[in-house]
């Protein structure tokens, strides 16, 4: 189990790697995404879809009620825990969404789930 305080720190980590790259042009987010692993361990965690995952997520919604960053976290970290565990962890991600208006949000951002 990953301890909450490194959860939220990556939570963080990813909410301003998104904040550096909105604006930016294709080169700009390329050399930023070279020097950045935030994505990459945020991936990590979701593909286990553990109890760290969830928290992971929730966490995240948690960091701001920005409509792009709630985008951002629906078409990317929460789309692809649906993708990869959906039905498996439906009554998790029933208790994510009822529990956070955020995450609410970031679901209609979701739109691939296979």
């Amino acid at each position: 189990m990953i301890p909450n305080k490194k959860l939220k720190q990556l939570a963080k980590k990813y909410f301003e790697l998104h904040e550096k790259l909105h604006g930016k042009n294709t080169q700009e987010k390329r050399e930023i995404l070279t020097n950045n692993t935030s994505f990459d361990e945020v991936d990590d965690i979701i593909s286990i879809g553990n109890t760290d995952s969830i928290a992971l997520l929730s966490k995240q919604c948690d960091i701001s009620d920005d409509p792009a960053y709630l985008e951002n976290i629906g078409a990317g970290p929460l789309e692809d825990f649906l993708v990869y565990f959906g039905e498996k962890k439906q009554k998790e991600i029933d208790n994510l969404i009822e529990s956070s208006t955020n995450a609410q949000t970031a679901l209609t951002s979701v739109w691939k789930i296979e």
